[in-house]
């Protein structure tokens, strides 16, 4: 004689886990309550005993009043305020609220066109734009031509007491070419404390003057070039085209 036993239902079952507010998270096992008799399942904290929702890109589904609801999802995702062009995450469900775009600001000078719906560029913005632009490549022009200066004439390794009295070493030198009996103060000291020849170091104070001179003649007359260039720039592009590159006389 066989027994007529039920067939117990099978031990787990799939079921919706949703998060604090109600909203899907994912599926996860509900064990069978062995000690009922009604077949039922023991459901893990948070979850509900329902098929999962559809699979709607760009929303959250939502267990409400017994099925699911879904909301537009853009948690996450990276707006722009159409105020102050700042990135803003958004971190909650639902539509989103006004006064941003997914667009962001091309740079800081523009401001958004709320009956263009786009970021737009006004006269008075153009204008600062460009201000800026030139004012950022003239810093740059007069930077660079100060630091190819000190680079040829390696500046860096003299102290700048010592710096302030190249013009006076300079002109004794050019007074001694003209005039070997001319008087040079200050090169007899220098070659007195150094213990070096007068007239060797009067010859090479001579030298390295007129390689100076002839320096930074070149390097200012570039500079100036640059900035004539600067000057007559009409647009960003033309501030672009200046390429800065300072060379040696007759490189």
């Amino acid at each position: 004689m066989s027994l007529n036993t039920k067939p117990l239902p099978p031990l787990t079952k799939q079921v919706c886990q949703l998060d604090a507010n109600g909203y899907y998270l994912y599926t996860t096992d509900a064990d069978l309550d062995l000690a009922a008799s009604d077949g039922s399942y023991i459901l893990p904290g948070g979850c509900i005993d329902a098929d999962p929702p559809e699979d709607r890109p760009g929303h959250a589904a939502r267990w409400q009043d017994g099925a699911w609801q879904y909301l537009p999802d853009h948690r996450g995702q990276v707006f722009y305020s159409t105020a102050t062009g700042q990135p803003h995450t958004i971190n909650a469900v639902g539509a989103l609220p006004d006064g941003i775009t997914d667009t962001p600001p091309p740079d800081k000078y523009h401001s958004w066109d709320a009956k263009a719906k786009a970021w737009t560029l006004t006269k008075s913005a153009r204008a600062q734009q460009l201000a800026d632009a030139k004012a950022a490549k003239y810093a740059a022009i007069n930077n660079a031509a100060q630091a190819h200066i000190s680079r040829a004439a390696e500046l860096d390794k003299v102290p700048e007491f010592e710096l302030a009295t190249w013009a006076q070493q300079a002109a004794e030198a050019e007074a001694w070419a003209v005039n070997n009996t001319a008087a040079t103060p200050m090169l007899s000291q220098i070659a007195l404390a150094r213990g070096a020849d007068l007239d060797d170091l009067r010859t090479k104070a001579l030298k390295k003057a007129r390689a100076y001179s002839a320096l930074a003649a070149h390097v200012a007359g570039q500079r100036q070039a640059y900035v004539d260039a600067l000057n007559a720039a009409a647009d960003l592009a033309a501030v672009d085209e200046i390429k800065i590159n300072y060379s040696a006389p007759g490189a």
